[in-house]
Order: structure tokens, then sequence, then C-alpha cells
């Protein structure tokens, strides 16, 4: 899912690669699995909601999808929503 792709992409962009590189230097995996495991517990979706306000896009994509009527709109095409 495309929402889940934005947020581990802004979770990897966290990592302190300097962290990671000098504990590979070291070969201390524990630290190297720490770096990142810091960057992936913050809380990324302040900053999702403000890139995709400056996009212009709904700050919440599947909440403005469920809002939309679509699928409804969709399903009365016919089977599961497929219009053949």
């Amino acid at each position: 899912m495309q929402l889940d792709v934005q947020t581990y992409y802004a979770k990897a962009l966290l990592i302190n690669y300097e962290d990671v590189k000098k504990a590979q230097e070291r070969q201390d995996v524990l630290a190297c699995e720490a770096a990142v495991r810091e960057a992936f517990e913050i809380d990324v979706r302040p900053l999702l909601y403000a890139v995709r306000e400056e996009m212009n896009v709904p700050a919440e994509p599947l909440k403005a999808y469920q809002e939309s009527g679509y699928a409804e709109k969709i399903l009365s095409r016919g089977k599961g929503g497929a219009s053949w």
C-alpha cells in the first residue's frame, strides 16, 4: 500500500547512517540494529500530513477515500465492482 511505502521511506531517511557505518566498522550488529530501530520507532505521521498538505492532496488518503463514496460507486457497476 502506498501509505506504507511513504511511511517506511520517511523512516529510512531518518536512519543515522553515520552511526550505522561506525557500528559496521566495529562489527557491532546490535548497534546497527539500534540505529535502524531508533529511526523506525519515530512517528512520522505529522511529517507525512504536512508533506501531503503541501502537495494539495488529502492528509489522510484512506479517510478521504472512504468519505468520497467511490467504493459505493464502483460496487454499483456490478459484482464486486467489476464492470464486465
